[in-house]
């Protein structure tokens, strides 16, 4: 069952992006502000996007499996509380983009989810984001090589980051691949393979 709305969320908390983002600038988590490019509002009704009903679908079969792990959802920017857990959003503005970042009728930006879980010491991620038309992108798990924990700027870089290069080919760049360790995960849609993409999750976690 798709992720059923809430409430009509009026959305004050879009803005643009400058060009430059390295130093956060743009990055949006709250009320609009003003920024380099000035600010911008995003004037549509929110509601949390369906296509995530099985990535939350995996993170409950996750905890379930094993009572160590307790994944849970955060707000990164642009975030909504649905009935199954925070859903981000990608800023209405991106340099460079056009179309890419928003849903198929091009009413709203993508929604995605990033959940956390600390286990045996070390700082576990999956981010999912929303698909466009028949088009799933894989699921990415990451985790410092440090293990300690990812903050929310650097989570909200990295997925504008990942707007801007149309998918996870972000991670190859800006030192990530060199800092953080990274596997992506192909989507599965039936509950029988969501289980076996849990476990195989749960095993990694273990290493």
């Amino acid at each position: 069952e798709a992720v059923k709305e809430l409430q009509k969320y009026k959305n004050k908390g879009f803005s643009s992006i400058a060009d430059d983002i390295e130093d956060g600038g743009g990055i949006s988590t709250g009320p609009s502000r003003v920024i380099k490019k000035g600010e911008h509002e995003l004037d549509v009704e929110l509601a949390p996007p369906a296509r995530l009903d099985d990535f939350f679908d995996l993170l409950k079969l996750i905890n379930k499996a094993n009572l160590n792990l307790n994944f849970t959802t955060i707000a990164v920017c642009n975030s909504v509380q649905s009935d199954k857990g925070v859903v981000n959003y990608f800023n209405k503005t991106i340099a460079g983009l056009r179309s890419w970042h928003y849903t198929e009728n091009k009413k709203q930006p993508r929604g995605f989810v990033v959940a956390r879980c600390e286990y045996a010491g070390v700082h576990h991620y999956l981010i999912d984001v929303e698909a466009k038309g028949t088009s799933a992108l894989s699921i990415a798990y990451i985790t410092q090589n440090s293990g300690v924990e990812i903050t929310i700027k650097e989570l909200s870089l990295l997925m504008t980051r990942f707007a801007r290069e149309h998918g996870w080919s972000v991670l190859e760049k800006g030192g990530y691949a060199k800092s953080w360790k990274i596997e992506l995960h192909d989507h599965v849609r039936k509950a029988d393979l969501l289980g076996v993409l849990a476990q195989r999750i749960i095993k990694r976690m273990s290493k």
